[in-house]
């Protein structure tokens, strides 16, 4: 089994191991591109963009990661807008005037109203990790697993978790 340690410094390997195209097709994605937008971008199909985002862990969560980066920008944003906010809603409430759902939408969109902004794993480790808890074979396994957080992965789930994703051509390298 992989240490605490060991695992960030493979994922941050993994990380640095993302090509030029597929560092620029995940540019693209968290701009708002589609898959055949960032594939245009990176020079390569459609399909290759489709399958880094299905089979390469380290791609999901650089993706993840920077939506997540964009999404916690974006909420400081709105958060800014709060006051003014609050402040429509009032005087809507108060005097019964105009529209206050636009400021409804903005109080929601902060985060008051439910949660916006969860991309997902966004550490290519756990998400390997994640990948290897649902090839488990037994479903005593799996809710035990539920139960307990999902368990420790072995180092040979890894492996062969990898060895499927390399053969489904989620990896380059």
């Amino acid at each position: 089994m992989i240490g605490g340690a060991n695992l960030a410094k493979a994922d941050k390997r993994r990380q640095e191991e993302l090509t030029n195209k597929q560092l620029n097709a995940i540019e693209a994605l968290v701009s708002g591109a589609t898959d055949s937008e960032a594939a245009a971008v990176a020079n390569v199909s459609r399909q290759t963009v489709n399958t880094w985002k299905l089979h390469n862990p380290w791609f999901k969560a650089e993706v993840n990661r920077l939506r997540a980066e964009l999404w916690g920008t974006s909420r400081d944003r709105l958060r800014s807008m709060l006051p003014a906010a609050l402040a429509r809603l009032e005087r809507e409430l108060t005097n019964d005037e105009g529209d206050w759902r636009a400021a409804l939408k903005i109080l929601d969109l902060a985060g008051l109203g439910g949660d916006c902004g969860d991309v997902g794993l966004t550490d290519g480790a756990a998400i390997l990790d994640q990948l290897a808890r649902t090839r488990r074979p037994s479903p005593l396994d799996s809710l035990l697993d539920d139960l307990n957080g999902g368990g420790p992965v072995t180092e040979e789930e890894r492996q062969q978790v990898l060895g499927e994703l390399q053969e489904l051509g989620g990896l380059t390298k």
